[in-house]
């Protein structure tokens, strides 16, 4: 599981690597910074959520044991941790805590897996001021989607929405709403006989979008969505072989399915909120091998009106480098600070020996901010000219035949 953070002046990057735990980069004036450690050998089934509170970050995860470990990080940047539950059962399972942090407390939504048939318990469980834990509460069962359990997006630190599968005659995939106090009834977006084989969901400030891909025996359909007063009748926005990765966006005020087909990226656009969208139009422009997809979260509001995001996608061999986003909005990374004066005079011809080693941006290289700047403009320039040239190249086929 990945993360991207959107602070202030800070853009931060979550991820995990085998045997080493839960890692950490920051890109701030310009450039990435050193890799940081945040959990040493925890498993990859983390949580992190985001608060406005004196601690900015909490990170949720399991050690190899499988006891339960919080991390915070202070608005001081500083990482605390501590154990605070231990396994009692002889297996490890895989569990995702999601806290919603209240003026006296916490409460905790996560899974515990059922006895049979591979279903998972929603659970809900709060801690008072006093520091007693009321008794767990299960709030309904659920069917993962592979390596999807479910997803928790927050609509503010007491309101959160819950995405997960759940089954009857049919699979159904659709949320439910909870704060600490109480939870309200499961609302299906779609129904389906064959199974869901990827979801994209999207809370927003005028509704929640839906992307899912169905699989049949013969092709794949990738269905949109939108709730707002009621559910939207499902909307097929592609078909083909192998459909995969979706994910969703607003830039600008337009909607932006985004998908894979064949390991091909494919996006369709809606200018009126979701109501039409465009034909599944090939992504031009610079695109990693190996993608993945990385949960965002943003500690200032978001606008539809500039960038609205609850999922992006990310290199997975550099699971910092965000893909697509960047290109479409030209403001995702942070600004450097500005400088002081004093910080802004000319540097002396040579360094002292104990001056500290350059931060690297990539490995090899020892970039400046205002350079990698320049080096950002020009690649957007560069897609621009991409994208121009697959145009052309598309409109002269078309008039050739």
């Amino acid at each position: 599981m990945n993360y991207i953070i959107r602070e202030e002046e800070i853009l931060r990057a979550f991820y995990h690597a085998p045997e080493r735990g839960i890692l950490t980069k920051a890109f701030e004036n310009g450039r990435w910074g050193a890799e940081e450690t945040v959990v040493q050998g925890a498993r990859d089934n983390y949580t992190l959520t985001v608060h406005g509170g004196k601690t900015r970050l909490y990170v949720l995860c399991q050690d190899e044991r499988g006891d339960v470990v919080l991390a915070t990080m202070s608005r001081e940047g500083a990482w605390e941790q501590r154990s605070v539950l231990k396994n009692q059962a002889e297996k490890a399972h895989r569990i995702l805590m999601h806290p919603m942090i209240t003026q006296n407390g916490m409460s905790l939504l996560y899974n515990i897996p059922a006895q049979e048939d591979g279903g998972q318990f929603l659970v809900l469980q709060s801690l008072d001021e006093k520091g007693q834990w009321s008794r767990a509460s299960r709030i309904d069962k659920f069917y993962p989607m592979g390596e999807f359990l479910y997803e928790v997006q927050h609509v503010s630190d007491e309101h959160v929405l819950a995405f997960y599968q759940t089954r009857t005659t049919e699979l159904r995939f659709g949320y439910r709403e909870a704060t600490p106090w109480e939870t309200g009834p499961y609302r299906p977006a779609h129904l389906c006989e064959s199974g869901f084989t990827d979801v994209s969901c999207l809370t927003a400030e005028n509704g929640v979008h839906f992307l899912c891909v169905v699989s049949g025996m013969f092709a794949s359909q990738l269905l949109y969505i939108r709730k707002e007063d009621v559910f939207s009748a499902p909307v097929v926005l592609c078909e083909g072989q192998r459909i995969e990765d979706c994910a969703l966006s607003i830039v600008r005020g337009s909607v932006r399915a985004a998908f894979l087909i064949n390991g091909q990226p494919y996006s369709c656009v809606s200018e009126d909120g979701g109501n039409t969208f465009s034909r599944p139009a090939r992504y031009r422009a610079k695109f990693c091998l190996g993608v993945k997809k990385a949960q965002f979260l943003s500690l200032p509001r978001q606008s539809e009106s500039a960038l609205f995001l609850r999922q992006v996608y990310v290199d997975a061999d550099r699971p910092w480098d965000v893909q697509m986003i960047p290109d479409l909005y030209e403001d995702f990374y942070p600004l450097p600070k500005p400088q002081k004066p004093e910080e802004a005079e000319e540097p002396p011809e040579r360094a002292p020996e104990s001056a500290a080693p350059p931060v690297y941006l990539y490995e090899g290289e020892t970039l400046g901010s205002e350079l990698e700047i320049a080096r950002m403009r020009l690649r957007k320039k560069e897609n621009q000219i991409s994208r121009l040239g697959g145009m052309l190249r598309e409109n002269g086929g078309k008039n050739k035949s």
